[in-house]
Order: C-alpha cells, then sequence, then structure tokens
C-alpha cells in the first residue's frame, strides 16, 4: 500500500527503483550505471555513515562491492549500479 501511494503522490515524477537483492522477488533491472572506482568508494563511505544500518551483511563494504561487480559484468564493465526504471517523464 505505501509504495502505491508512493507512485500516486509522484505520479508526475520521475522514479528509479533501486536495486535491493535482499528484498526482491521478481527484480526487472531495466538501468545500469557505470561506476568509477572513486565513486565506489565514495558510495560505500556514504553507506557506512547510516549508523540504523550498520550491522546488516548488505550494507558491508565486500557486499557492496560484489554487486557493484555483478551489476557491471552485466554491461562489460568492472562497476556498475541497477536500478529499474519504474516511470521516466522527459521534461
Amino acid at each position: 500500500m505505501i509504495a502505491v501511494e508512493g507512485f500516486r503522490a509522484f505520479k508526475n515524477t520521475t522514479i528509479w527503483a533501486y536495486d535491493c537483492p535482499w528484498n526482491q522477488q521478481n527484480p526487472r533491472l531495466n538501468c545500469f550505471v557505470r561506476l568509477k572506482e572513486f565513486e565506489l568508494e565514495r558510495k560505500i563511505l556514504a553507506i557506512s555513515a547510516y549508523e540504523s544500518q550498520k550491522g546488516r551483511g548488505y550494507v558491508t563494504e565486500e557486499f557492496i562491492r560484489a554487486l557493484s561487480l555483478l551489476r557491471g559484468s552485466s554491461i562489460r564493465e568492472k562497476n556498475a549500479e541497477a536500478f529499474e526504471i519504474v516511470k521516466y517523464i522527459h521534461r
């Protein structure tokens, strides 16, 4: 219900859904963004700042790097992030 209301509330907005493999039944990843090493390092640093997420396996540097390698292999790059573009509004 929260997701449905979110789509309704943001009906005039582009929506990209983040790749959450620990929480997906049927991922529909249709957008890949290449990451340079310094961008991956900054992502790891930013995620490590969330105290409430510490201790969760999916926020470790090892997991983040492994997922980045996996997503990168989908587009023949070393590292990447993946998203599902739920809705795209070109302005």
